[in-house]
This record gives C-alpha cells, sequence and structure tokens, in this order.
C-alpha cells in the first residue's frame, strides 16, 4: 500500500487520494506531499544537514524562494537548528534518523 501512495507503483484498480490529490491522475502533486523514511539513513557523509535539506527541497520541487524558509520549518520540526553546519558523518544513529526524517 505504501508504494501506490507514494506513486511509485500505479494501483492494478481503483485509485488513492492524498489530501485531494488523486495518485492516478496527479501523481507528481502526490509526490509533493508525501516522503517516505526508509529504515537505512540515505545521507551524505560529506554534506552538512543545511546542505541535505537544501538539496532535498530541491528535489521536492521546492521554489527557490521558498527554499529558506522550508529549511528553517525542516530543521525546527526535528530540533537541529544546532548542528546545521556539521557532516551527517559525525551524526550518532539518533541525529542521523532525525536529519533523514526532516
Amino acid at each position: 500500500m505504501s508504494s501506490i501512495v507514494t506513486c511509485e507503483i500505479a494501483p492494478t484498480d481503483g485509485d488513492v487520494t492524498v489530501f485531494g490529490h488523486s495518485v492516478v491522475n496527479d501523481p507528481y502533486a502526490v509526490r509533493g506531499l508525501v516522503g517516505v523514511c526508509e529504515q537505512f539513513d540515505f545521507l551524505y557523509p560529506k554534506m552538512s544537514a543545511k546542505e541535505h535539506l537544501v538539496l532535498f527541497a530541491g528535489l521536492r520541487g521546492v521554489s527557490r524562494e521558498s527554499v529558506a524558509e522550508t529549511f528553517d520549518k525542516w530543521l525546527e520540526s526535528v530540533d537541529l537548528h544546532n548542528l546545521q553546519d556539521r557532516y551527517s558523518s559525525g551524526f550518532f544513529g539518533g541525529i542521523r534518523r532525525r536529519l533523514s526524517l526532516a
């Protein structure tokens, strides 16, 4: 089911809506609303927390004008403001997980 909600695969029958957007008819909008936090942390060791979030904001389609605001909101949501300039290679498990979640 999660593969359908994240638009990785299409449903064989029917449809699913996410905040009013159809996974069949509007998958790009759904992908912008839904994220997946896998069991493993997909982080680049030589990138800071800030660089990760700016990169993923761009991949999620956040406009350049909104990146700073979005970045701050994501950092605040996982309480990582004080670590934003540190490389992810220096983070322990819980911090890595919080960054992945953001």
